[in-house]
């Protein structure tokens, strides 16, 4: 951790704040509302009743990590399948991060939505 730890200003009356306060006041508004409706949006919680797309190799995904807070979660790139042979669906899944490699069960990815136009 580089950052020092922010004061919570969400509850604060905007009026009394100065602009230093205020500015703080709208990256955490802003950090909440991506967290609470943007990231829960793309991962879908529809479980066994719909079935939904395996991770393909090369697909980037986001990493949740309870232990960090959402904006340090880092972006991992999946270069490996780890398949149930029973009903052929993808369990987890090895992911390469900045870090490194490191394995992670796919309820712990957050596939991120890609243009197909776009070439890489």
């Amino acid at each position: 951790m580089t950052d020092l730890p922010e004061p919570n200003m969400l509850d604060c009356n905007e009026s009394r704040l100065n602009v230093y306060q205020k500015v703080i006041t709208l990256k955490q508004r802003f950090w909440k509302e991506f967290y609470s409706n943007y990231l829960s949006e793309l991962q879908t919680r529809n479980k066994w009743l719909q079935p939904r797309p395996n991770l393909k190799i090369g697909d980037l995904v986001i990493v949740k990590d309870e232990m960090v807070p959402p904006t340090c979660w880092p972006l991992g790139r999946v270069i490996s399948l780890n398949m149930n042979k029973t009903d052929n669906l993808v369990r987890s899944v090895v992911i390469l991060t900045s870090k490194g490699q490191f394995s992670r069960p796919i309820h712990k990815l957050i596939l991120l939505p890609l243009d197909k136009d776009v070439s890489t």
